[in-house]
């Protein structure tokens, strides 16, 4: 056990538990499940008493989280909207919470978040809430019909009973202060890139073995995300035109999955662009093939229109691969300053002209991959995030008003 563990010992007079809230385990919901599931893998590594109450875990074993995830308890309730917003929290959740130091909700939207700090409220249990950028001006603009009453209802008193906020970026805090109460206490802390095969890479053609059908002779542009709107895939799909007429041998790899209407929409795009030869469609790819997939890739390359974090981009230069990102991906001011990745708009134009600009400059992609490598290994590293989210829960316990960003 380490100092911070035994130090949570004395001062709490026993292993410090921590009861992790979140809607959903499963992958195909996004990246918010896997960085949870990070978290909670890595804060259990360093001591403390962890679990997990969802209401979807994970339905296959291949989720590519590390291999003694299992450490962690996963309980998973009933998914009833109504019950959950207007009715009494469950006994199940609530022994869960009465069992609990300290509540850590993640999202602001979900039925079982909202009865999880009603639950929390009620038995005086310290509440953190980490809004995961969902308190963005993007994704509150979206369906604002239904979200503001929503909002008024129950998000604001989940948010204004927390005793602290915990955002992932300078820029995301930034941009939810609109949503949050003046003086809430908040801190900074990445998200954890603790994967074990992040920590030791593979072979650059490892790939190879998964992915066979892909030609290795030109570069290989890589969108490996959720097909969702918000992602800017359509502006990827429009642009490759332009890349391949100055490189022919390019290969365009998406790999996700998303709602099937909207997949079918993809795939006809590609066929109207005259792009389906260079184009393939790789559905979900998890653990060690996206591992490989990353690190085999020439650059990953995903327009979004909005990311609080963006964990493919730390994912992918953590692979020595660099990333064209826009603006919108709240990780970019860190990406471009550690020099690991190319900057461009939310545009089919922007993307046609910076793509193929950084195609054009092998040494620099070498460069941007190698400088986003130190990055990556020096800031995410997860023993540095555990031990900041650990300082900033031992402040919560102690009842501080005074949370200092921590990163």
């Amino acid at each position: 056990m380490t100092a911070h563990a035994l130090h949570c010992r004395r001062d709490f007079g026993d292993i410090m538990r921590v009861l992790h809230v979140i809607d959903s385990l499963r992958l195909a919901k996004g990246g918010t499940s896997f960085a949870v599931r990070e978290m909670t893998y890595w804060m259990t590594r360093l001591g403390l008493d962890t679990s997990i109450v969802c209401c979807a875990a994970e339905e296959t074993t291949n989720t590519g989280a590390p291999k003694d995830s299992s450490e962690v308890a996963v309980h998973e309730l009933p998914r009833d909207g109504s019950k959950l917003l207007l009715g009494d929290p469950p006994e199940s959740l609530r022994a869960l919470i009465a069992n609990a130091d300290i509540v850590h909700i993640h999202g602001v939207w979900d039925p079982i978040l909202v009865s999880a700090g009603k639950a929390a409220r009620s038995a005086g249990k310290p509440l953190i809430c980490t809004p995961h950028g969902m308190l963005a001006p993007w994704p509150m603009a979206r369906h604002r019909l239904r979200k503001w009453p929503y909002y008024q209802l129950f998000t604001r008193k989940l948010v204004e009973s927390a005793n602290a906020l915990h955002f992932i970026t300078q820029a995301e805090a930034r941009l939810a202060g609109k949503w949050t109460p003046q003086g809430m206490p908040t801190f900074i802390v990445p998200y954890f890139l603790g994967a074990e095969y992040y920590q030791d890479p593979p072979e650059r053609d490892t790939a190879l073995k998964y992915f066979p059908q892909v030609p290795t002779a030109g570069p290989w542009i890589l969108f490996l995300s959720r097909i969702h709107p918000k992602k800017g895939l359509p502006r990827l799909i429009e642009a490759f035109p332009s890349v391949l007429k100055e490189f022919p041998e390019s290969q365009l790899l998406i790999a996700g999955s998303g709602a099937p209407s909207y997949e079918r929409k993809m795939r006809k795009m590609v066929a109207a662009a005259g792009i389906a030869g260079s184009t393939h469609f790789l559905g979900m790819v998890q653990g060690a093939a996206k591992v490989a997939l990353y690190r085999r890739a020439t650059i990953l390359a995903i327009p979004s229109s909005q990311e609080n974090f963006g964990i493919v981009f730390a994912e992918s230069v953590a692979c020595c691969t660099p990333v064209l990102l826009t603006p919108q991906v709240d990780l970019h001011h860190e990406i471009m300053a550690a020099g690991a990745g190319f900057l461009t708009q939310t545009s089919a134009v922007a993307v046609a002209r910076d793509l193929p600009a950084a195609l054009r400059d092998p040494a620099k992609l070498t460069a941007a991959g190698e400088a986003g490598r130190r990055w990556a290994m020096e800031h995410l590293r997860p023993e540095r995030v555990a031990k900041a989210m650990l300082e900033n829960y031992e402040r919560v316990l102690s009842g501080s008003k005074t949370h200092q960003p921590r990163s």
